[in-house]
C-alpha cells in the first residue's frame, strides 16, 4: 500500500468518526512538518525542531507512556496530542475504555495520517475525536458521566509545542467535568426532596396560574436578567433610566438591590428550595411584586402576598410537571444549574431576544462575592494561599436563611483565574467555573433558536461562546418605545381560570395502581434475577446463557413499561439510577452473562425503590390536597 493510499484510508477512517475533522484535515498543508528517519526504522515527525516521537523507538516510547497512564485504573481516558499515536494504541491494547483523541492541529494530523500507514482503529467506535476545544468540551461531556473514572494522558509534545492549548484543554476538561459532576450531586441529593416540597406546596401550586400564561407574552423583545453578582452596582443607574425600554427580570437576591436603586423588576424570579422570603421583603413589599416560582420552592414564599405569581414548571422536577398535566399544561421550563440560568430560560420562553445579562460575575470582581445593597452582600471572601480562599461572613448569611451558623475554621476551596469580561484573568471558584461552562451551553442552546443571550455585566468573569457588550452598547441597540410589560403581565394573572381539582385526585388514582403493577412485577423480577445467577453457575455455556438472559430481559421490559407510565418514579432513586448507568458504561459492550444478571438486579431493586418512594410522595400530596 502506498502512503497516499495509506493516508486515504486512514482519513476514510476518520470521517466515520468526525467528518468535519476530517474534512479540515483533507485541506490542510503540513509542509512546514519534516520526516526523520529512526534508528528503529521507519520515521518521526519534526515541527518547529520538536519531534512527535522519539528518535530512536517511537513505538517503545508510546508503550512506556501507556504503561504508566494504565498504572491507574479508568472507565475513559482522554489523550491530549496525537503525536504519531502509538501511545494510544499501546492503551488501547491494554485498557477497552472509550478514549477521547485531542489533536489542535490539523497539519500534525495530516502528517501522521501520512506516514503511519493504515491504522483502522482510527475509525473505531471507542475512538472519538476533536480538533478543537469547543468539540473537546462537548465530547467529553457526553461520554462523561459523575463517578466514572476520566483519566487525562497529555502527549509531552504538545506542551512544548503549543503550551497554552494544552492548558486551555486540561481547563476546559475539568470544567465540563466540574460542570456535570455538580449536576448530578445536585439531581441525587435533591431530586427526593424537590417532589416532596412539590407535593407539600400542592394547594399553592392548584391555586396559582402557570407561566405557560405568558409564553410568547413578548416576542422579539429586550429582556435583561438581574444576578447579584459585584457588577451589578455600575450597571444600576442606567437601568433604572432605561427599564421601560426592557422586559427586567431579577432573581431574588438582586431584588433589594434594585429596590434601593428605585428599580421595581417586572419578574422576580425564586427557585431556591430554603426559605429566601427575606429576600422579596427587605427594603420594600412584596405587594407590587410579580413573582415567578419554581413549584419546589419553600412554602413561605409562596405566603408572600404579591401583586401576582406565577408557577414556571422545570423539566428537571418531572413530578411537578406529572402534576401540572393533570391540569392539562404541558409547556415546561429548560432547568438551570443556578436560579440566574433559569431566569435566563423564563425570559426565553416569554420570547424575548436579545436576552442581557448583568450581575452576572460568577467571579470574585473586585475582591468581592455578592452587590453592594444585594441580599446577601456581607459575604466576602479571603485568600489563604496555595491557591485556596475561605468565604467570610456566612454566619449572617445563614442565620437569613434559617440554618445553623458553620462552626469551626471556614473551608476553604480552590480559587482558579478565569479569563475575565474585559480579557483580564479574575478569581473565581471551582462552583462559578462550572457554572461558566453551563451557561457556554445555555447560548448555544437559544442561538439554536435563534435567541442572543449577551453579557453585558462588564465585570467578572467572560462566557465563552456568547456575546459580550457593554450595557449602554445594548440598550443603544434597542427601540426606544415603552414595552408596558406589568400590565400585560398582571392581566394574564387575573385572567387564569380556576382548576379542576378533580383532575389531580384522578391522576393520584391510576399512579397508585400503576406503582402496585411496578412492585409486583420488579418482584417477579427479582425472583427470575436470582434463578437465572443459579442457572448461569450451573451451565455457563453460551447457548444456555442467552437463554437465560431472555427471560431475565422480558422481566425487564415489563418492569420499563410500568416505569416509563410514571416517568418521575425514576428520579425519585437517583442514587440507584446513577450507579446502574455507570455500570453500564464502565462493561460497555463486554458484558458477560453474570455481570448482566447482577445489572438486571440493580434495576429491579431500584424499581421497587421507586415505588416504595413514590407512594411516600403521593401519601404527602393527598395529604395536603385533604
Amino acid at each position: 500500500m502506498t502512503s497516499h493510499q495509506a493516508f486515504e484510508r486512514n482519513l476514510e477512517h476518520l470521517r466515520r468518526r468526525n467528518r468535519r475533522l476530517a474534512d479540515a484535515v483533507e485541506q490542510a498543508d503540513p509542509a512546514g512538518i519534516e520526516r526523520e528517519s529512526v534508528a528503529s526504522g521507519g520515521c518521526t515527525l519534526v515541527d518547529r525542531g520538536i519531534r512527535l516521537a522519539s528518535a530512536y523507538d517511537p513505538e517503545g516510547e508510546g508503550r512506556r507512556l501507556a504503561d504508566r497512564a494504565a498504572e491507574e485504573p479508568a472507565d475513559l481516558l482522554v489523550a491530549l496530542g496525537l503525536a504519531l499515536g502509538h501511545h494510544v494504541e499501546a492503551y488501547r491494547a491494554l485498557r477497552r475504555v472509550p478514549v477521547l483523541v485531542y489533536e489542535p492541529s490539523v497539519a500534525r494530523l495530516r502528517a501522521v495520517l501520512e506516514v503511519r500507514g493504515e491504522l483502522p482503529w482510527i475509525g473505531d467506535p471507542d475512538v472519538h475525536w476533536a480538533g478543537g476545544p469547543d468539540e473537546l468540551g462537548a465530547i467529553f461531556a457526553t461520554l462523561y458521566a459523575s463517578g466514572l473514572a476520566a483519566r487525562v494522558l497529555p502527549h509531552p509534545t504538545l506542551a512544548r509545542l503549543d503550551p497554552g492549548v494544552a492548558r486551555e484543554a486540561a481547563m476546559r476538561l475539568a470544567r465540563v467535568k466540574d460542570a456535570a459532576d455538580i449536576t448530578a450531586r445536585t439531581r441525587v441529593v435533591m431530586a427526593d426532596r424537590w417532589a416532596c416540597m412539590t407535593a407539600d406546596n400542592a394547594n399553592a401550586l392548584l391555586e396559582t396560574p402557570s407561566l405557560s400564561r405568558l409564553f410568547d407574552a413578548f416576542p422579539g423583545r429586550a429582556a435583561v436578567v438581574c444576578a447579584a453578582g459585584p457588577s451589578l452596582d455600575r450597571q444600576l443607574p442606567l437601568l433604572a433610566r432605561e427599564s421601560h425600554r426592557l422586559l427586567v427580570i431579577a432573581i431574588g437576591q438582586a431584588l433589594p438591590a434594585l429596590r434601593a436603586a428605585g428599580i421595581r423588576p417586572d419578574l422576580v424570579h425564586v427557585l431556591e428550595s430554603k426559605d429566601v422570603s427575606h429576600q422579596l421583603a427587605e427594603d420594600g413589599h412584596a405587594s407590587d411584586l410579580a413573582l415567578v416560582l419554581a413549584p419546589s420552592v419553600h412554602e413561605r414564599v409562596f405566603e408572600a402576598q404579591a401583586r401576582a405569581r406565577f408557577v414556571a414548571y422545570p423539566a428537571p422536577n418531572p413530578f411537578a410537571c406529572w402534576l401540572a398535566e393533570s391540569h392539562g399544561d404541558r409547556r415546561w421550563l429548560a432547568g438551570g444549574a443556578t436560579v440566574a440560568q433559569s431566569a435566563v430560560h423564563v425570559a426565553a420562553v416569554l420570547g424575548a431576544d436579545p436576552i442581557l445579562l448583568i450581575g452576572q460575575d460568577l467571579a470574585f470582581t473586585g475582591g468581592r462575592v455578592y452587590a453592594s445593597g444585594s441580599a446577601y452582600e456581607m459575604v466576602s471572601y479571603r485568600e489563604v494561599g496555595e491557591g485556596r480562599f475561605v468565604f467570610t461572613g456566612l454566619a449572617e448569611k445563614k442565620q437569613r436563611l434559617g440554618i445553623a451558623p458553620p462552626t469551626g475554621a471556614p473551608a476553604k476551596d480552590d480559587l482558579l483565574r478565569v479569563p475575565g469580561w474585559d480579557g483580564e484573568p479574575v478569581a473565581t471558584s471551582r462552583s462559578y467555573a462550572s457554572f461558566i461552562e453551563h451557561y457556554r451551553g445555555i447560548g448555544a442552546w437559544l442561538a439554536e433558536r435563534n435567541v442572543r443571550l449577551v453579557n453585558c455585566t462588564e465585570g467578572g468573569a467572560r462566557i465563552p461562546g456568547i456575546d459580550h457588550l457593554p450595557f449602554a452598547e445594548a440598550i443603544g441597540e434597542l427601540p426606544a418605545d415603552a414595552l408596558g410589560c406589568q400590565p400585560v403581565i398582571e392581566r394574564a394573572f387575573d385572567e387564569a381560570p380556576p382548576v379542576e381539582r378533580g383532575t389531580v385526585s384522578r391522576r393520584i388514582k391510576r399512579a397508585r395502581r400503576t406503582l402496585h403493577r411496578l412492585e409486583r412485577e420488579a418482584r417477579s423480577g427479582v425472583r427470575r434475577a436470582e434463578r437465572a445467577a443459579g442457572e448461569l453457575r450451573r451451565n455457563p455455556a453460551p447457548a444456555a446463557a442467552r437463554e437465560v438472559l431472555r427471560a431475565v430481559v422480558r422481566y425487564e421490559r415489563r418492569v420499563r413499561r410500568e416505569l416509563d407510565a410514571l416517568p418521575w418514579i425514576e428520579v425519585l432513586v437517583q442514587g440507584e439510577a446513577q450507579q446502574n448507568e455507570l455500570a453500564l458504561r464502565r462493561d460497555g459492550a463486554d458484558v458477560s452473562p453474570v455481570a448482566a444478571v447482577e445489572m438486571s438486579q440493580r434495576m429491579f431493586a431500584s424499581a421497587l425503590a421507586a415505588a416504595e418512594r413514590g407512594r411516600v410522595v403521593l401519601d404527602r400530596l393527598e395529604a395536603r390536597l385533604d
